[in-house]
């Protein structure tokens, strides 16, 4: 039964903090009645889980007596055990959890009021793998005769470790280092504009899928073009 001659509203405790006065002994606290808890919602996780990459943990805070959001904390979990320092927004996957699923937590904080909300995680994300190698090219040769008006070949090997097929690879000749200009394709005729320099034919590889354009590579220098 309530005791209406006991004050109540706003006072100071005996720790000269300020505390809710309530008419029996259950509602004597630092939180007047009816202040709820902040909460989180829409926990999510944006990014790509490869080895390597960045993902983002966002969330929507809400608090049903418009309390300011305060400092909200984090946790990141790899298979649901918690990532030691993963404590941000961000977290950015490292080998030791490749192969594991990720999920991020976030618990609400209000700056005034019931402080403290319930922990919520996002769902956990697709598996981490290791991020997609680019192709690579080798053996890059010239085939033909380095003279005036005879057409020269050039030839490589593509490979991509993760099998991605090759797509429209890109190819550049060199005469003394300098980029010949428009010779684009696998083969090139040669002039008298490269008579008496070197020749080299470069491939850069490009895969259709995956991490798509690799690393230039050039092939040795041919002899100097004869007339």
């Amino acid at each position: 039964m309530c005791d209406e001659s006991r004050p109540h509203g706003v006072g100071l405790s005996e720790n000269h903090e300020l505390m809710w006065l309530g008419r029996n002994s259950r509602d004597g606290g630092s939180t007047p009645p009816g202040n709820m808890r902040p909460k989180a919602s829409n926990v999510l996780i944006t990014g790509t889980p490869e080895v390597g990459q960045t993902l983002t943990g966002s969330y929507i805070y809400t608090d049903a007596n418009a309390d300011t959001e305060g400092v909200s904390t984090f946790k990141w979990y790899a298979n649901g055990a918690v990532i030691a320092g993963a404590n941000a927004k961000t977290y950015t996957l490292n080998s030791s959890e490749l192969g594991k699923t990720i999920q991020f937590e976030v618990t609400p904080v209000a700056q005034t009021g019931v402080k403290n909300g319930s922990a919520v995680k996002s769902a956990a994300t697709a598996t981490v793998i290791n991020p997609n190698e680019a192709p690579t090219a080798s053996s890059v040769l010239i085939s033909g005769t380095a003279q005036v008006g005879e057409t020269l070949t050039g030839s490589y090997t593509y490979t991509d470790a993760d099998s991605d097929t090759e797509g429209t690879s890109t190819f550049q000749w060199y005469a003394d280092n300098v980029a010949i200009l428009g010779a684009t394709s696998k083969t090139f005729t040669l002039t008298t504009s490269e008579e008496a320099k070197t020749i080299q034919f470069e491939v850069t590889p490009v895969a259709q899928t995956g991490n798509v354009t690799g690393l230039a590579i050039k092939s040795a220098t041919t002899n100097p073009v004869t007339p």
